[in-house]
């Protein structure tokens, strides 16, 4: 599921925080996933409100009048009233939300995998890339931690063919190595899948031509 950078999706965007908390069940968890994970405006807020709730954590507690510096000494500065109690009741709510509500054992990690944030470990292309002196036989990626199945998609020829594996590699079929002309590009990428069938990884998007 994907949209365009100006559009929302409020539905899932308000979920965040609950899922990064560990407050939606396996159902609701899955479904959050499976849009993120293809929504790179979501994926974005997602890992944004994971920093934010981090951020909190790591502050602790706020000072207590005890420990807070006296007015006229040094490190005492003076703060609008309105931004003050803005700030705190941002603060305190979000220390509440940390500290109260269940929560997972920590928020996802986001990894860069060349040309989108996937969650997890991104997956690793083996071969083929780049200008290739003949039809290559198969197509190669390393193991991603927690997968179950690949999938595999090779675009830039008609029609774009997708294939799923247990394994870590899987030949070209020679229907499709017959649609595959010298001289043009292809785009070819793998997403891994737990065996429930939820996203774990997927790998960058690797650019492929057969010499004329």
């Amino acid at each position: 599921m994907s949209h365009s950078e100006n559009a929302g999706h409020p539905e899932f965007e308000a979920l965040i925080d609950s899922y990064l908390l560990g407050r939606l069940n396996a159902e609701e968890t899955e479904r959050f996933e499976k849009h993120y994970f293809e929504c790179p405006e979501c994926f974005r807020l997602t890992a944004e409100r994971a920093v934010l709730i981090d951020a909190v954590k790591a502050a602790g507690p706020a000072p207590s009048a005890a420990t807070r510096p006296a007015r006229g000494t040094a490190g005492y500065r003076r703060f609008p009233f309105g931004w003050a109690a803005a700030g705190a009741a941002v603060l305190l709510g979000a220390v509440a939300i940390v500290l109260f509500l269940p929560r997972r054992p920590g928020p996802p990690a986001f990894t860069d995998s060349g040309n989108r944030v996937v969650r997890g470990g991104a997956l690793e292309i083996v071969e083929p890339s780049g200008l290739l002196q003949k039809m290559p036989e198969k197509f190669v990626w390393r193991p991603a931690a927690g997968a179950a199945e690949y999938m595999i998609i090779v675009e830039g020829i008609d029609p774009v063919w997708t294939a799923q594996t247990r394994d870590t590699e899987i030949k070209i079929p020679a229907e499709v190595a017959g649609r595959m002309a010298p001289g043009r590009l292809y785009v070819w990428r793998v997403k891994a899948f737990s065996a429930e069938g939820s996203l774990v990884a997927a790998s960058p998007a690797v650019t492929i031509s057969i010499a004329n």
